[in-house]
Parts: C-alpha cells; sequence; structure tokens
C-alpha cells in the first residue's frame, strides 16, 4: 500500500488494478476490487485489519471484472446508472457464462467465481453526489469515458481523483467498451483544466499521474483518431492498420515490442475507431443521397417531369 495523501491509499500490487481507499471519520470507501478471489480476499483482509469493515465500495465502471469483485466484497456499492443497468440485464445463464469467461484467467479458482451471485448496488448514481464524510465533501461523478459506467471520485480537500479506465498510463486507452470517442476526449480536456485536480490516479498502471500528464493520453487519442480516419476511406485495409499500429507504437510506446499486450491494444483501438469511422462515412453518403432524390423529386413535382 502507497498513502498518497493522508488517508488516501492505492494499492498497485494487483496487477494490472489500481485500487484505493479513501479513510474518513464516518467510514472507509474502498474503491474497485480484483476479481481474482483469492487476490480480492487478500485485499479486504488487509482493509478490514487496518481500518474496519468498508462502509461503501465504489466500482469505477460497470466491467465485467469490477462487477465481480463487488460480487466478492459483499460490501455496500456506489456506482453508476449505466454499470446498474449492465448488472441488470445479465439473467442466470449470462451471469454464469460471464463468470466462466473471466475464470478462464484464474482455472485454480474457478469454482469460486462461478458460485458468485450478482451484487446488489447501494447507491446508484445518475448525476454528481457530495457525500459529507470530509470537508468538503467526497465528490462522485459520472463522466463520460471509457465506458458509459464510468465513475469518478474527486476527494477535494488534497485535490486528489481517482479516474478508473478513463485516465490510462503506460498503455493504450481500451475501447471495447467506449461509447462515444469525442466524449472521452471532451472529458479529458475538461479535467485537465480542473485547478481542484493535482493527481490523478488510473485504473490501471502506473500512478498517481500529476494532472499535466493528460497531455500525452489525449495527443495520443488525437493521433489514433486522425489514423482511423485516413483508414476508414478504404472498405478493408488490414496491411494500412498493420503499419498505424507499428508507427504509433513507435512513437508513444518504443519500448513495446511486436505482439506485446500494448501492440494488441493499439491495434485493437484502431480497428475500432476506423470501423466507426467508415460507418459514419456512410450514413453520411446515404444521407447526402436521400437529399439529392427528394430534391430531385421535389423538383420534378414543379415542373411536372416524371420521376427517373
Amino acid at each position: 500500500m502507497q498513502e498518497i495523501a493522508p488517508n488516501i491509499i492505492i494499492e498497485k500490487r494487483f496487477a494490472p488494478y489500481n485500487l484505493g481507499v479513501v479513510v474518513t471519520e464516518h467510514g472507509v470507501i474502498a474503491i474497485d476490487v480484483p476479481p481474482q478471489p483469492s487476490q480480492a480476499q487478500l485485499w479486504l483482509e488487509e482493509i478490514r485489519n487496518s481500518w474496519g469493515q468498508p462502509r461503501f465500495l465504489m466500482l469505477s465502471d460497470g466491467q465485467p471484472e469490477r462487477l465481480i469483485g463487488a460480487a466478492l466484497a459483499s460490501i455496500p456499492t456506489i456506482m453508476t446508472r449505466a454499470a446498474a443497468q449492465s448488472l441488470a440485464a445479465f439473467d442466470e445463464k449470462t451471469w454464469l457464462e460471464m463468470l466462466h469467461t473471466i475464470g478462464q484467467n484464474y482455472p485454480e479458482e474457478l469454482e469460486v467465481l462461478t458460485n458468485l451471485r450478482p451484487p446488489r448496488p447501494t447507491l446508484i448514481i445518475s448525476q454528481t453526489l457530495h457525500l459529507h464524510y470530509t470537508t468538503p465533501p467526497l465528490t462522485f461523478e459520472p463522466l463520460s469515458g471509457n465506458s458509459p459506467s464510468s465513475l469518478m471520485l474527486t476527494i477535494p480537500e488534497h485535490k486528489v481523483l481517482f479516474a478508473g479506465d478513463t485516465v490510462v498510463a503506460d498503455q493504450p486507452p481500451d475501447l471495447r467498451y467506449t461509447p462515444d470517442f469525442n466524449d472521452w476526449l471532451k472529458t479529458l480536456a475538461a479535467l485537465a483544466k480542473r485547478k481542484d485536480i493535482r493527481w490523478i490516479v488510473p485504473g490501471r498502471g502506473s500512478g498517481p499521474l500529476p494532472r499535466g500528464d493528460l497531455e500525452s493520453q489525449q495527443e495520443l487519442m488525437h493521433e489514433l483518431e486522425h489514423a482511423a480516419r485516413r483508414l476508414a476511406r478504404k472498405a478493408d485495409d488490414s496491411e494500412g492498420i498493420t503499419q498505424a499500429t507499428t508507427d504509433l507504437q513507435q512513437v508513444f510506446y518504443p519500448h513495446a515490442a511486436r505482439g506485446s499486450a500494448i501492440h494488441k491494444t493499439l491495434r485493437q483501438a484502431l480497428e475500432i475507431l476506423a470501423s466507426q469511422k467508415r460507418a459514419e462515412r456512410l450514413e453520411a453518403a446515404e444521407q447526402k443521397a436521400a437529399q439529392r432524390a427528394a430534391a430531385v423529386s421535389a423538383e420534378n413535382a414543379v415542373t411536372g417531369e416524371p420521376e427517373r
């Protein structure tokens, strides 16, 4: 554990996750729990032994790993409305399938996972919530980020932000759950201007980061978007994606090897963005065609000429 400010602790031993604890006189707020049962048990025992039973567990998003962590914890849970909706969408069959999928990473602990029941949210957040456990109060904010269920926690007294996977460190952004890439960029731009934040704890990787370090993530995401826009001009350009991935890796992650997790995540991000850009181009073309057809139809109606 590392105390980054008075009563604010982060834990980085359970890679790739950054976990957190905020200690207040009204109770402890835990931030995320690892999905591996043995790690979750160790983490929760350390919290209890140091500060007692957590009052709340905050989920930084509603991705499967976070939901499993909440199920393992059995602590009153704070999550966004989008995360609660994702949770409610599981039935008995799909929940068990998800547990089996994640459990392949921990085959020796699969039995523990498959016996889990879905967690029940205690506080569901759809807008900014101030929790008066500290002065000034803790601030929970659902923001557009890496997923529709992103939730951030600001401790204003010490200018610390727990940002979840919306802020990345030492790795590319994961776009698998991202509803709107441009909204994510807007969130980063807004965070970069917030003087009430000095340090940011990302959901994974190294940290905490100075607020100014957001510039490198913003630059990478803008480059991803530019590359995807170029790639979208062709229906299928796997060779172009390969070259663009290599180019971005050499600029932003020169230490990473081809075939590494960084390389794979970069390529996946390009593929997702390029596919979205192609769909946008196709939709724009269809709208223009429909507008031209409507204009021709209107003109023919005026002149009395038959439509062609």
